[in-house]
């Protein structure tokens, strides 16, 4: 067999050890020469040694030095020997790998009879070097060794330095984990099932603080998120409320400005007053532009004064444009007038009979004028005001239609709806050229057509508005009223507004938002 090879040199005298050794060496004094050969050979085969070759005293700031590079070493080499095995030193340095879970690879470089060895190193398997073995394959055997499972006991070392600082430092959270340095070392510590060398309880206390400490910064970076976006919240609010406020007193301040204008508007251009109030009220409803639309109004379309003709007014309508005028009167005589100037064109049926106490007539007008409709006693007629003759009649069903009805027309004459004034009978439309009628609901009391003839709104008790179309006589919306005793009668404008109106008096109440036909109309309450 080969015997030991000879020495190298020994480094200087406080040489500087390598920071991440692959091995700490651990050996007597008596043995030196072996180990020095030894951490030679180990060197030559690329392996990093931290070995103490300085004969000192043991020391506080010594042992700190040696139990740093034990902790950074990837593994512990022990030179077995019975002065390895007395050296109080040695096995201080065997309980420190022990306790860091270090991989432990004996080398057995002299025995006696009966040697005692400890738990550590009785249960491995020694690699021989004594000094009958052959030097070169007990190296290999060592460098082998340490090469096993090397990624896996590079993580345990560089945990076990960081945990020993951290530990050192009374738990100072500085020296904690965080990021992906955790989620490495948690991976780490979850796969050591498959490894011989595991986890130290310190490591694992470690990385638990370690994470605790990331999961209270995360929540308190979550609670800071959230009271910012709180905070960011709350000024958005109060932003969006000033905003609001903002908008909703420049469009006060432009109907005001609207309403003076349509009052300077009235003398000289009552028409263009009217149309600039109605922009005042388009903006926002004020109480100036109510009073300036009011005042336009009486301006643009002066009271016109029906002269007797012996019988009292029961009911009145004007066309689309308001050159015809339409009424009824006590004597049963439907009459035509021109607006504009006033003048009587055309009576239309008979007078009333001595014994007809009923002979209450409700009349209505086509937009375009042309047709008439009226009704007395229940009888609903349609007139050809161009030639003043009936074009159409319908007569009640059963005694009680003989109850008086109120009549309107649709925009193109071609449709008639009637209902008895008390709200007794169904709503009824006729299309009186094809001679068909449809029956709506009950409990009817005032309805109007919209501008496009298709839909009709009726007003029934208790505030109750309902739409219908008509062609199919589908119900379409149904809303309640507010702020009427006794709702009674309706009617369209243009643009899709629906005013309502009651008999107990309306209040100026603004405007409110009611979904027609799938568009938002305004009911305008006016007084």
């Amino acid at each position: 067999m080969e015997a030991a090879a000879p020495a190298p040199a020994a480094p200087e005298q406080g040489s500087l050890q390598p920071e991440r050794p692959d091995v700490f060496l651990s050996y007597s004094r008596t043995d030196q020469e072996f180990a020095r050969a030894l951490a030679a050979a180990l060197e030559a085969r690329g392996k990093n040694v931290w070995a103490d070759w300085e004969d000192i005293e043991p020391s506080s700031v010594w042992w700190q030095r040696i139990e740093r590079g034990i902790d950074s070493a990837t593994a512990f080499a022990v030179v077995i020997s019975p002065d390895q095995l007395a050296s109080e030193t040695c096995l201080r340095e065997l309980d420190s790998a022990t306790s860091g879970n270090k991989r432990i690879v004996p080398i057995l470089r002299r025995r006696d009879e009966g040697m005692q060895l400890p738990p550590a190193l009785a249960d491995l398997n020694w690699i021989l070097a004594e000094a009958d073995a052959d030097f070169e394959a007990a190296v290999d055997r060592v460098n082998e060794a340490l090469d096993t499972d090397l990624a896996w006991r590079d993580v345990h070392a560089r945990l076990l330095v960081r945990a020993r600082e951290w530990a050192g430092a009374e738990g100072n959270a500085s020296f904690l984990l965080r990021g992906r340095d955790l989620e490495a070392a948690e991976a780490w510590r979850d796969e050591q099932g498959s490894h011989n060398e595991a986890a130290t309880a310190l490591q694992l206390e470690y990385m638990a603080a370690s994470r605790a400490a990331t999961t209270r910064r995360q929540r308190l970076v979550i609670g800071a998120l959230a009271l910012g976006l709180m905070v960011a919240a709350a000024l958005a609010g109060v932003a969006l409320l000033e905003r609001s406020q903002a908008i909703g007193r420049a469009r006060v301040a432009q109907s005001r400005e609207y309403a003076a204008s349509s009052l300077s508007l009235v003398g000289s251009n009552p028409a263009l007053a009217v149309a600039v109030a109605r922009a005042a009220e388009e903006v926002t409803h004020t109480p100036e532009a109510t009073a300036a639309l009011r005042t336009a109004l009486a301006a643009a379309y002066p009271s016109v004064s029906i002269p007797a003709v012996g019988a009292g007014v029961t009911d009145a309508a004007v066309d689309r444009h308001g050159g015809i005028l339409v009424t009824g009167s006590t004597d049963g005589i439907v009459r035509v007038w021109r607006v504009r100037p006033l003048r009587l064109v055309r009576s239309l049926g008979s007078r009333r009979a001595a014994d007809d106490p009923l002979q209450v007539v409700y009349v209505a007008v086509s937009a375009n004028g042309r047709y008439v409709a009226s009704s007395r006693n229940g009888v609903v007629f349609l007139w050809d005001r161009r030639t003043g003759q009936p074009v159409f009649t319908a007569k009640p069903r059963d005694p009680f239609d003989n109850y008086p009805r109120r009549v309107e027309l649709s925009p193109g004459g071609d449709l008639v709806a009637s209902a008895a004034a008390g709200g007794w009978d169904p709503l009824e439309v006729w299309d009186w050229r094809r001679r068909r009628v449809r029956r709506l609901g009950g409990n009817v009391l005032g309805f109007a057509f919209d501008p496009s003839g298709r839909r009709i709104a009726a007003a029934s008790h208790g505030g109750l508005v309902r739409t219908w179309s008509v062609p199919d006589g589908r119900p379409l919306v149904s809303f309640q009223a507010e702020g009427f005793g006794g709702l009674e009668d309706v009617a369209y404008g243009r643009g899709g507004y629906l005013a309502t109106a009651g008999s107990s008096g309306v209040r100026p109440t603004g405007t409110q938002a009611i979904p027609i036909d799938f568009r938002p109309v305004r009911v305008i309450l006016v007084s």
